[in-house]
């Protein structure tokens, strides 16, 4: 997050951040999701433009239940669009 001087902006950042954090818990409670957050240092050595580009990601475990993977580093409002948008393609596919 960036620095911000201006206390009344600072706070209003901060309550758009609570509101992206508790959006995304109830979207993933709702669509049975369990969020990861993991650490993107191997892609970043592998592959420093894929890594400053990955977003979400959504994996399935063996017991079937799926798994939304972001980057640990992530804004939570930049996170929320990323699963967001990943569930509206999904829906328009089905």
């Amino acid at each position: 997050m960036n620095a911000i001087a201006n206390p009344a902006e600072r706070a209003v950042s901060l309550a758009k951040e609570f509101e992206a954090r508790a959006m995304l818990r109830a979207i993933l409670a709702e669509h049975d999701l369990t969020l990861l957050e993991v650490r993107l240092d191997e892609l970043v050595r592998i592959d420093p433009e894929l890594a400053a580009r990955f977003t979400c990601w959504v994996a399935e475990g063996a017991d079937g239940r799926k798994y939304v993977v972001v980057p640990e580093w992530q804004d939570p409002i930049e996170r929320l669009y990323a699963v967001a948008s990943y569930l509206t393609h999904r829906e328009r596919a089905a």
